[in-house]
């Protein structure tokens, strides 16, 4: 299949996928989560990779990376784009404290008691780097499980509302950290250190001079459909530097979206607009992950990370919840209801190995998707008993 012909192919796809997301209603929690985390085009893109039936060959994906890396800067903007920073000072502190302290106490748990349990039981090990980015993927909380919840049920509202912002604020803190772990990996492997800042500090240039860009361009009034072709060539822009330097297509992009977010004085109509393709794109990013996947798997790895992230994230949640007042900490197990992944899980793995690519990467993906299959049900089953209310 030519490379022409495999984009046609993945963009019907795409498009199809989403009116499937947008038409499915069923109360069967069990349905809900295998739809919404994804695997059933996960699925499809391992069947028609390399790893399976080998339409999509390996040559012509190979071709693709520009498309891509825009699918993973797709998700990199909307989370930007979702940043104003004068919203920002609408949460209170006990918000930021409460979940910043559950995304760093995963992270750092995570890393060491794997690689406790993987040297000390299995007598195996796992390079630092890979390490690293598995613990950040374990870090970020899924929005769209919660999201699925609330929609389709009268929840609680104030756990809702501190759940809603913990999972918005540590995927802004995932894109940061795996942007700064990209760059250190960069830096440790370089000749010289200079270089690799200054390929940096262009990327960042990049991304700022393209918010300011799109300020100008349309500062006089421009219809929908200008705007959002401004918004795909600056992306496009923006992703293409930071791949041709080696720097996190994730943080360039949502670097992008927040300089969007903050100078645009129409933001949010442009949001919605640009919220309808953010679906196709999210069918894109699941289809990418299967054609990567290798069937391939560390069972040890595997066993390891699905124990402790479930116990990396109770544990985080028990200790961030008496950072806030005594009369608005939760009862109950409320880290139950976090321990799914979601799709930027899948992105922040993607987006490290499409710079740095190595074997391992495949191996890695294949852990994240079975752990966030599993886990992503028993977060949509707890959430569903935990937070909905009798009308």
């Amino acid at each position: 299949m030519t490379s022409l012909l495999t984009i046609v192919v993945l963009v019907i796809i795409a498009f199809s996928g989403a009116y499937i997301f947008q038409k499915l209603q069923t109360k069967n929690t069990f349905i809900k989560s295998l739809a919404f985390t994804g695997i059933l085009y996960i699925s499809l893109g391992f069947v028609l990779g390399p790893e399976g039936l080998n339409v999509f060959k390996e040559s012509v994906l190979n071709h693709l990376n520009i498309i891509f890396a825009l699918v993973l800067g797709w998700v990199g903007f909307l989370i930007g784009l979702q940043t104003k920073l004068s919203g920002l000072r609408r949460f209170p502190f006990k918000y930021y404290r409460y979940s910043s302290l559950n995304f760093i106490i995963v992270f750092i748990a995570t890393f060491f008691l794997i690689k406790i349990v993987l040297e000390k039981l299995f007598a195996q090990n796992l390079d630092v780097h890979s390490l690293m980015v598995l613990s950040l993927a374990g870090a970020v909380s899924s929005p769209i499980m919660l999201a699925v919840v609330i929609r389709d049920h009268r929840v609680h509202a104030r756990l809702a509302h501190l759940l809603q912002f913990q999972a918005a604020y540590d995927n802004l803190l995932g894109v940061f950290s795996i942007g700064l772990v990209v760059l250190v990996v960069a830096l440790l492997g370089a000749k010289t250190g200079k270089q690799i800042v200054f390929h940096g500090f262009i990327v960042l240039t990049v991304s700022i001079v393209s918010g300011i860009m799109f300020y100008f361009l349309t500062k006089e009034k421009r219809n929908e459909e200008e705007r959002f072709l401004f918004i795909v060539g600056l992306l496009m822009f923006v992703v293409g530097a930071a791949l041709y330097f080696g720097m996190s297509v994730l943080l360039a992009a949502l670097i992008f979206g927040v300089l969007v977010a903050n100078t645009s004085k129409e933001t949010r109509n442009l949001y919605h607009n640009v919220q309808q393709v953010e679906k196709p794109m999210y069918v894109l990013l699941l289809i990418f992950t299967g054609v990567n996947i290798s069937l391939l798997v560390n069972l040890y790895m595997l066993i390891a990370f699905f124990v402790v992230h479930i116990l990396s994230k109770l544990g985080a949640e028990y200790l961030a919840n008496y950072s806030l007042g005594k009369q608005e900490r939760h009862t109950g197990w409320l880290g139950f209801g976090n321990i799914g992944m979601g799709g930027l899980s899948l992105a922040i793995i993607l987006d490290y190995y499409l710079v740095h690519p190595v074997q391992s990467g495949e191996g890695l993906l294949l852990i994240v998707i079975i752990t966030l299959l599993l886990q992503d049900g028993i977060a949509l089953n707890y959430l569903e008993k935990r937070l909905i209310t009798k009308r």
